[in-house]
């Protein structure tokens, strides 16, 4: 029984660990830490990802937990495919339990089964939450990956309830990423550098495919996931951080204290950080990688695979990042409230006003006025003003306000000159031969590389 009274109230209230069973194969003694993957229809790619793991520290292996969460609709809103890959994945995941290698006929490819042996030989303890069988799918709504994920996480918080270690961490990840082999050792140095309540690791998109237009497609990608982030890295927002799935990590006692992971269909990572980000600071873990597919998908309406496919389709807007003044707005906007939460809201609104007609008309339209007047009803400290101020003004307050000046007063530029931009903000000044470039394959590449260095050397503790 956990000692944490949050931890067991999550578990008593909102808890959906106890809706299928968890099978395992061990004791949980000792159990410092789980890695909670969802996975549908992956039997080519979640053995690989388990054997990446099998490469870590043998010490951070003996006390972590893979939980793995089969998941599929019921017929006719899943496929035959889909079901009978669930199941094969189910089988071959028991015999591994057990200890034994599956029958070749169960991922039958080499490089699957080399990959099991892998995974035998590193002694991953493995658990698996069933949301595959019939009788145990997924609902047919509000049965996707955030309720997957949702599910796999609560089972995992409950297992470290009954495990021995202190520092208790859930890992996300995703069955087609892979790891390096100090992923574990890594995330349990920095959590033990402070009191975070979570942190996303570093991360490069591989390449799954043989088709070059794939590569650029992921490479434009990564690099506005990037420069989205440096963008609010520069504007000094407390939610300049990465959300994608696959990074993600966060502490036991966090995790309950915004009551789990969000029941979405997509974007559950986005959401799930920022609630986070309002009950502890978010880190960010740079001394190493897990490496996303970069393959094409149609499963969520947004994310990396939607993206690369509007690549490959030929939508030119992928080349076009935000207009870097949108950043230069949002400082102005974050610097001024940082000097002025003693004052009322029309004082406010007027600076706003100043800095940008969009921003105030953005305020006006969010009701700012209202809920600055509820704040300052409740108290007159500054300390506590602010920390209202960034739970309103939040991560998807922030987006919504630049996708509105995007859209009112300053739209998308050629990525090249947006990125050459935004690298002179930050003070590290990139030579772009001419614009365009970006688009071009040796130019997607020398602006990503840029922005991963410029990145790597920020301090991993900058979101404190």
């Amino acid at each position: 029984m956990t000692a944490d009274s949050g931890i067991e109230r999550y578990l008593g209230r909102w808890s959906h660990a106890s809706d299928r069973p968890l099978l395992r194969g061990e004791s949980l003694e000792g159990l410092g830490q789980v890695v909670v993957i969802p996975a549908l229809a992956e039997r080519d790619t979640i053995f690989l990802a388990l054997a990446s793991l099998s490469r870590n520290d043998p010490n951070e292996i003996r006390k972590t937990l893979v939980l793995i969460v089969l998941n599929n609709r019921r017929p006719p809103h899943a496929s035959k495919e889909d079901i009978r890959n669930n199941q094969d994945t189910l089988h071959c995941l028991r015999e591994l339990q057990r200890g034994r290698l599956p029958d070749a006929r169960f991922g039958g490819r080499e490089e699957t089964r080399a990959a099991m042996e892998e995974i035998l030989r590193g002694g991953l303890r493995l658990a698996i939450l069933d949301a595959s069988s019939p009788g145990r799918e997924m609902p047919v709504r509000a049965g996707g990956v955030g309720l997957a994920r949702r599910m796999g996480m609560d089972a995992a918080l409950a297992c470290l309830g009954m495990g021995t270690a202190d520092a208790r961490c859930l890992f996300c990840l995703d069955a087609d990423t892979l790891v390096e082999a100090n992923y574990l050792s890594e995330a349990a140095r920095f959590f033990r550098s402070g009191n975070w309540a979570a942190a996303a690791v570093d991360f490069v998109h591989r390449v799954t495919s043989k088709d070059p237009r794939e590569e650029e497609a992921i490479r434009s990608y990564e690099i506005s996931l990037r420069y989205y982030q440096l963008g609010l890295s520069y504007a000094g927002s407390p939610y300049a951080f990465f959300t994608i799935g696959s990074t993600m990590v966060c502490r036991d006692r966090a995790y309950a204290a915004v009551r789990g992971m969000p029941i979405r269909d997509a974007a559950e990572d986005f959401y799930f950080f920022n609630k986070l980000a309002k009950v502890g600071p978010i880190g960010r873990i740079n001394r190493t990688r897990v490496h996303p597919s970069s393959r094409r998908s149609t499963r969520v309406p947004f994310g990396t695979g939607k993206s690369v496919g509007r690549y490959l389709e030929g939508d030119s807007r992928v080349d076009l990042l935000y207009d870097p003044e949108v950043f230069s707005v949002l400082k102005a906007w974050l610097s001024w409230m940082e000097g002025n939460f003693l004052c009322d809201e029309e004082h406010i609104l007027a600076g706003a006003q100043r800095i940008h007609p969009v921003l105030a008309r953005f305020l006006g339209e969010r009701d700012f006025p209202g809920t600055w007047r509820r704040i300052r009803r409740h108290t007159r400290r500054a300390d506590v003003m602010r920390r209202h101020f960034h739970n309103w003004f939040d991560g998807f307050q922030t987006l919504k306000l630049i996708h509105l000046l995007t859209g009112a007063a300053l739209p998308r530029i050629d990525a090249a000159a947006a990125v050459g931009r935004l690298c002179r903000m930050h003070d590290t000044p990139l030579s772009v031969p001419a614009p365009g470039i970006g688009r071009s394959a040796g130019g997607r590449e020398y602006l990503l590389d840029h922005l991963r260095r410029l990145q790597m050397d920020q301090d991993d503790s900058i979101l404190s």
